[in-house]
């Protein structure tokens, strides 16, 4: 059963959703400037599109393209992040922000190739290309972690045993492993899937907490949208892994 397009549907239906809702681009990850002419009626155009593009995941005969029509999303997201890059290519918080958009990009090819009807050697490099860029994206998340030490440990709830300073590096470092392994094609799948689980866990315990005492906030429902995305690219990640069979186990799969 491929579970991973539905993952990624509920994914593209929250965040899609958020943005109706809130009538506004989740503006710490989609950096739509304010200036852009038509920026409300573009927001609800984009949440539109992606509850629309998610709903296609769920049916067989549409969702390569639903797939596939995600990652374009994404992908114009992520070209807005490149933009602020090139003015300011010093701030290594713009470098995670990208890699981010691009991991989420990453993840729907890898189930647009999944999808493939003949799942040639066309659709395999791309779950190849896919699976390595998803595990490089990782390891600059691992950085920003121990870049940004303190704002990242800001975010873990006070309750939560062994401080924020510890979990931050704690999840640094899953981070790096987790992308050396999907990268790497070492334990790729269990990687992938232990990298979603991570993604999960920031979802019901820092995200969680944050709506649970912030619930009218919109910077609060956008993380917790954008977040289960990268659930979902992990998991999609994982599931091209068993897809294509032959790339478990191999940084050159080719």
């Amino acid at each position: 059963m491929q579970t991973g397009r539905y993952v990624g549907g509920v994914a593209a239906i929250g965040l899609g959703g958020v943005i109706l809702w809130w009538g506004d681009f989740a503006r710490a990850w989609e950096r739509v400037p304010a200036s852009v002419p038509a920026h409300s009626p573009l927001a609800y155009l984009t949440g539109a599109v992606l509850v629309a593009v998610g709903l296609c995941l769920f049916w067989r005969g549409l969702a390569r393209w639903g797939a596939l029509g995600a990652a374009a999303v994404f992908a114009g997201f992520a070209a807005l992040i490149v933009r602020e890059i090139l003015q300011k290519p010093d701030i290594f918080d713009s470098w995670g922000s990208l890699a981010e958009q691009t991991s989420i990009v990453a993840g729907f090819l890898a189930t647009y190739a999944v999808l493939s009807p003949a799942r040639g050697e066309g659709a395999a490099r791309l779950a190849y290309g896919a699976r390595v860029w998803f595990g490089i994206c990782a390891i600059i998340f691992g950085a920003v972690h121990f870049v940004y030490l303190k704002p990242c440990a800001d975010f873990v709830p006070k309750w939560v045993p062994l401080g924020g300073v510890f979990w931050s590096l704690a999840t640094g470092m899953f981070h790096a492993a987790a992308g050396v392994g999907v990268m790497s094609g070492i334990l790729a799948r269990l990687a992938a899937r232990l990298a979603a689980l991570m993604y999960l866990g920031f979802g019901l315990i820092a995200w969680g907490a944050m709506l649970a005492a912030h619930p009218s906030v919109e910077f609060t429902w956008g993380g917790e949208a954008v977040n289960f995305t990268l659930v979902a690219a992990a998991w999609m990640i994982g599931e091209s892994l068993k897809a294509f069979p032959s790339q478990d186990g191999k940084l050159f799969a080719f």
